[in-house]
């Protein structure tokens, strides 16, 4: 890692504009969930019907993933895109170095968005059962490492991350997955859906969920594979940013 590439992508990340921006998903989901708290009228579980409607339906098939896209995009995607990329290639910093550092970025911001507000949402469903918004947030805590990774690595291939990475979400994360039930064995939503049930002790596996041990290989696996590529792919750049 290094101190300096990390300190220029948080400062890419807290410009107004593009605060908002971030800040815009969590307070959607915290909104929603504030709307059905108080459209029952009494404390809704969230490892209920709706809680999982909303918490893995939105939460971490939405916000938390669109969250890592829209980070990944601008701390990599976008440099590439207007060959300011080439300000650090420029620099005696070895490109993995490079890689690992924004990554950090990318994951710290997604976790302190998703995760936390992921909690929060849990808590604003039913403020009595602390130990379900803790496994949400859990889930969403390996979601955003797994997305961040995943999306850092898109950002380094194509100028269209964002794009491609909205196919991603809706197809594969998607339609696919409701339709085909091997799905769940390829997807980050769902190793951290069985993730966030196995750390809130909550009933939202489905009968065809990968085993525990399988999500979080696959989600290390993801993160490996992620940063690799994307080191990969810079070192393959010239200094102008050109291929």
């Amino acid at each position: 890692m290094n101190p300096t590439v990390i300190r220029l992508a948080f400062s890419s990340l807290l410009g107004r504009a593009r605060s908002l921006g971030l800040l815009a998903l969590p307070l959607v989901l915290l909104a929603v969930c504030l709307l059905a708290r108080l459209a029952g009228g009494e404390p809704q579980s969230s490892d209920g019907t709706l809680g999982r409607a909303v918490l893995s339906g939105l939460g971490l098939a939405v916000v938390v993933p669109m969250l890592a896209l829209l980070v990944a995009a601008q701390l990599l995607g976008n440099e590439m895109d207007d060959g300011t990329i080439a300000y650090l290639l420029s620099k005696p910093i070895p490109r993995w170095h490079i890689v690992v550092s924004k990554l950090v970025a990318a994951i710290t911001t997604t976790l302190l968005l998703g995760a936390v507000s992921m909690a929060l949402a849990s808590l604003i469903l039913d403020h009595t059962d602390p130990g379900k918004a803790l496994g949400w947030a859990v889930g969403a805590a390996v979601a955003s490492v797994a997305y961040s990774a995943l999306f850092l690595a898109l950002s380094s291939m194509t100028k269209h991350s964002v794009v491609w990475g909205l196919m991603y979400l809706l197809v594969w994360e998607g339609a696919l997955a409701t339709l085909l039930e091997g799905i769940s064995w390829l997807s980050i939503r769902s190793w951290s859906t069985r993730i966030a049930g196995w750390a809130g002790d909550m009933s939202v596996i489905s009968a065809d969920s990968a085993p525990l041990g399988y999500a979080w290989v696959a989600s290390g696996v993801v993160l490996v594979a992620g940063t690799v590529w994307a080191a990969y792919r810079l070192r393959g750049l010239s200094i102008t940013g050109d291929d």
